[in-house]
């Protein structure tokens, strides 16, 4: 699976040079982001049999973005957002697939606020097992240079598989947006 999403991640940052006239530096038009950084990831487990498990733990926080900008304020784009944790000792990835929007307060600020909903989804590597559910993020941004920025957020996947699983992710990542 790891290596599925890396070749992915990495034919699309190679196939980028060659859309350049796409890529005007304008955030109107076609959008492509990247993000890394760290999350605190609090999983709060409650089993159908009474058994209650809450755990926090850090991780790494990935992004994707992948959409339109529709003038220098609006952005609506598809989004991959995980956390890369151990909870109870095994390898663990939440994320949210779904919708999501990044607005400016205005054309010149640096300053953004960014929400995004879908589907939830709580995987452990070792079992490959997975469960979904709904999840929302919300956050704001600044950006730093054109192209980058910084960005913190808070997501929460709720999923009731089993019982009841829901995480709370407090996230802060450097995103690089081509536009």
């Amino acid at each position: 699976m790891k290596k599925i999403i890396l070749s992915t991640v990495c034919a699309g940052v190679l196939a980028i040079p060659a859309m350049a006239d796409v890529f005007d530096d304008n955030k109107q038009g076609f959008i492509f982001g990247l993000g890394i950084g760290a999350t605190s990831v609090s999983t709060d487990v409650n089993f159908q049999n009474g058994i209650n498990i809450d755990e926090r733990e850090f991780g790494v926080a990935t992004s994707l973005k992948l959409g339109y900008g529709f003038n220098e304020q609006f952005l609506l784009y598809y989004t991959n957002q995980v956390d890369w944790y151990d909870f109870q000792g095994d390898s663990t990835i939440v994320g949210l697939t779904g919708v999501g929007i990044d607005y400016y307060f205005d054309n010149n600020s640096p300053f953004y606020s960014t929400t995004m909903i879908g589907i939830g989804s709580i995987s452990d590597i070792k079992d490959n097992s997975s469960s979904r559910g709904f999840a929302y993020e919300l956050g704001f941004g600044y950006d730093i240079a054109p192209h980058m920025s910084i960005e913190a957020s808070y997501m929460n996947i709720d999923i009731e598989d089993h019982g009841n699983i829901d995480t709370d992710s407090f996230r802060v990542k450097f995103n690089y947006t081509w536009y």
